[in-house]
């Protein structure tokens, strides 16, 4: 086996940050008594999850439910391309493969997870975006470079959470939502909820169809001539159910089970002749249970979920064959097992224990075999805390089948020298990635000798919020300066002497940025105004100097500047929503020549909507324009993006269905 270390020297980024967190120790401390921590704080935070108590070191934006009712009929890649921090790299209209990119970095590097789990592809390593709908969470955390020893494997990126929530206040409801639009868009949702002071249950489910046959110019044809995008209908169907038993005020059961399907055809790119006939279908179904306890001076939470996923891909040379040229079928499965148990010392010191074990299945038709994989980790962190400090440091380390990871660890401070008006943060933690299961066992190329690609991520920020004299004015300004390193990054590239391609643990590649974001609210009688900005600058470079040719280019698809605005208005029961987003040039190749570079692109979206109230049902009328300005542009070389489209939603809710439980 292969030994490992941590490093001995840290990044002077590193050594800033631990300099800070041992000079916090001399700060003092207001006497406080533990019982009070335990018993005056709602109790979601005395159990919140590991990941969430220990994240005031980093920076995290969460969606909050206004914004995910604004955009609840779409997928969460479209949510996060408008009111995200991440760039998303979409393949065309609605239900096409949306891949996140976070801080320059490729999808594989950003986790997503659902109530704690991750549901990254097992064999990709990354997440399509398009297959999560907005509706089906309650709360989206989207967390910047999250730490490894955290997280665990591929983020370099960061990670998006989806937690579902159980509301004890709002015992029944009965919710429809209709959505109609361009290119035949239909959508149709429902939401019930029922439950008492004990016991919560949420039933959620949405058909959508469309068939996406919009126009756009073709560039990479004689003429640039405008063309119908054929071959690109999709029918997706899903269904979550979520039950809350909350046993006593100590103790809380949960439970989910979120099943989808989705059949998608794959039309050509740009330029191709003839028509394609290749189609992909997407089946999941995903299952969790989770019990939490809290006692004196302590909590504990034991949580465990089993994920399957079937996907099936085919293509045809025209549509009258009987044979398939392509049928390549696939299954995974994973079950995961969470532990872990919660020390208060004292008001001010905290201590987490972990420990997790996946069990990973997988049959693959270009595997030839089947294969199967456990992975282990165990975790510590420590929190301690006063009034105007939180300092967290935490370690993982991690075992497989294969080649273990370096010990992972994190730490960071979070400084508020004036209440929570101003905030200093400063974060460092080391970061690894585990190869797929296509870099593994893919044939003929797969190398199962592959390294995880290892290196290390910090940021400093600073924040601050002012509060004018008019009720509900507030403007909040973030800046966030950060630089991640990666080791080894697994590449595929074509294997000298063969007629395929193999990956590699070949490439470095060193990411820079500032990030600075901007919130605005305004109250004037009946007016609300709110105003959202967010604005990346990304510097992600190619640091290999066996590609000579390559060194110190920009990663591909990874904009340099990018730029989201939300602004809402809202007038006694009308409300409008604007999001304009501007995303600099790209580049398709790593060469970055001008004959690869993507054009900087503008788009604008409008909703107009009105609230309405009849006893015993509430509801809203929206319009909506997607692009307003029918811009033509690619967000990836040779798959055009929808033009104007228009689209009309119906949300119609009833409160109190039966006599109080």
């Amino acid at each position: 086996m292969r030994s490992v270390t941590i490093p001995g020297r840290l990044p002077r980024l590193g050594r800033l940050i631990v300099l800070v967190v041992i000079l916090s120790g001399s700060l003092p401390v207001k006497g406080q008594q533990f019982s009070q921590k335990v018993h005056q704080v709602p109790q979601v935070q005395v159990i919140a999850n590991r990941n969430d108590y220990y994240n005031q070191d980093q920076k995290i934006m969460v969606l909050d439910t206004t914004t995910l009712a604004q955009y609840s009929t779409d997928n969460l890649g479209e949510l996060l391309s408008k009111a995200g921090p991440i760039f998303i790299r979409s393949y065309g209209a609605q239900g096409s493969v949306s891949a996140p990119s976070f801080r320059g970095t490729p999808a594989q590097h950003t986790s997503v997870t659902w109530n704690g789990f991750p549901i990254n592809s097992m064999t990709l390593g990354q997440c399509d975006l398009s297959l999560s709908p907005a509706s089906f969470t309650d709360q989206v955390t989207i967390t910047h470079s999250a730490p490894s020893s955290l997280y665990g494997s591929g983020t370099f990126g960061g990670a998006i959470a989806m937690e579902n929530q159980p509301d004890w206040d709002q015992r029944q409801s009965l919710g429809i939502t209709a959505k109609m639009g361009s290119w035949n868009n239909q959508r149709y949702g429902l939401q019930t909820r029922l439950g008492n002071a004990k016991f919560h249950y949420r039933l959620k489910g949405f058909y959508q169809k469309a068939q996406n046959n919009y126009e756009y110019r073709d560039y990479q044809q004689f003429g640039q001539p405008v063309r119908e995008r054929k071959n690109n209908a999709v029918q997706n169907v899903g269904v979550m159910q979520n039950v809350y038993y909350q046993h006593s005020t100590r103790s809380r059961l949960e439970a989910g089970v979120w099943f989808q399907n989705r059949n998608k055809e794959v039309p050509d790119i740009m330029g191709a002749s003839g028509q394609s006939h290749a189609q992909q279908k997407d089946s999941t179904l995903r299952a969790y249970a989770s019990w939490k306890r809290t006692f004196d001076h302590s909590a504990l939470q034991v949580k465990s979920g089993f994920f399957y996923h079937y996907q099936l891909y085919k293509e045809k040379e025209s549509a009258g064959d009987q044979n398939y040229m392509i049928h390549s079928p696939l299954e995974t499965q994973k079950w995961m097992n969470d532990l872990n148990y919660r020390y208060y010392l004292n008001q001010q010191i905290t201590f987490d224990a972990g420990f997790q074990y996946s069990n990973i299945r997988a049959d693959v038709k270009a595997y030839n075999r089947h294969i199967g994989e456990y992975r282990m980790s165990a975790i510590g962190a420590f929190q301690y805390e006063t009034d105007q400090l939180t300092a967290n440091v935490s370690l993982r380390q991690q075992f497989n089948s294969y080649t273990q990871p370096a010990p992972q660890y994190s730490i960071g401070v979070n400084y508020r020298p004036w209440d929570d008006q101003l905030f200093i943060r400063g974060h460092f933690s080391t970061k690894y990635r585990l190869p797929t299961l296509n870099d593994k066992y893919w044939q003929p190329g797969g190398n199962k000798d592959l390294k995880p690609e290892h290196g290390w991520s910090g940021e400093m920020a600073a924040g601050y919020t002012l509060e004018y004299g008019a009720p509900g004015a507030q403007s909040t300004i973030e800046v966030t300066a950060y630089q991640s390193n990666i080791h080894d990054m697994i590449e595929w590239i074509p294997k000298e002497g063969a007629s395929f391609w193999h990956p590699v643990n070949t490439s470095k590649v060193r990411t820079t940025g500032l990030e600075v974001s901007m919130k605005h609210r305004f109250q004037l009688e009946r007016l609300q105004m709110s105003l959202s900005s967010i604005y990346h600058y990304t510097r992600a470079m190619n640091l290999n100097k066996d590609q000579p040719q390559f060194y110190r280019n920009q990663l591909r698809y990874t904009p340099y500047h990018n730029l989201k605005n939300i602004l809402r208005l809202s007038f006694k029961h009308y409300q409008m929503n604007t999001s304009l987003r501007y995303t600099g040039i790209r580049y398709a190749g790593l060469d970055n020549a001008t004959s690869n570079m993507l054009d900087d692109y503008f788009v604008v979206d409008l909703g107009l909507s009105r609230n309405f109230k009849f006893t015993p049902m509430k509801g809203s009328l929206k319009f909506q324009v997607k692009n307003l300005l029918d811009r033509q542009y690619q967000v990836i070389a040779n798959y055009p993006m929808p033009g104007q489209a228009f689209y009309i939603h119906l949300n119609i809710q009833f409160n109190q269905l039966f006599k109080q439980i």
